[in-house]
């Protein structure tokens, strides 16, 4: 039987440069500086870059798609397709958020402030004050999510 190298992967923590593993039969596995490990991407410092920007993205295009119906929905159904379709990618294994630097959490600031823009129908105001009228709206990042992850752990 033989190792089929397109389904390992492998990665090494820190800055060292990694050699090739060998896998045997003369196959070898490249170390990866990115693993996606159930559903939650792992760089090689532990920075989680790469888990923000594909979340972000996938958030966007929800946003996206919001935006195009946004002016047939009401508040109340702005609100939920918000929460069902953008703020659900925020909630999934929440307990990384707390490892998510500074220039991420910006960026995933700048995404929550676009959302707002469509649900409220304000686009001229600053986040500050679109963030005070969303207050009925789940954050983005919540740590109620994380106690209850720890609690089940």
């Amino acid at each position: 039987m033989q190792a089929n190298p397109d389904k390992f992967q492998f990665i090494i923590f820190g800055k060292a440069n990694a050699t090739p593993l060998d896998l045997g039969a003369g196959i070898m596995l490249q170390p990866s500086s990115c693993v996606k490990v159930r559903g939650v991407f792992i760089d090689n410092m532990l920075t989680f870059k790469e888990r923000v920007a594909y979340i972000n993205k996938k958030a966007g295009r929800s946003i996206d798609a919001l935006a195009r119906v946004s002016r047939c929905l009401e508040y109340d159904s702005k609100i939920c397709v918000l929460q069902a379709f953008v703020l659900s990618f925020y909630n999934y294994y929440p307990v990384v958020w707390h490892f998510v630097g500074m220039e991420d959490t910006e960026k995933i600031e700048k995404v929550q402030y676009r959302a707002l823009k469509f649900v409220l129908n304000d686009f001229t105001s600053p986040y500050s004050i679109l963030r005070e009228h969303g207050k009925s709206m789940k954050p983005m990042m919540t740590g109620g999510c994380s106690k209850l992850q720890i609690y089940k752990s």
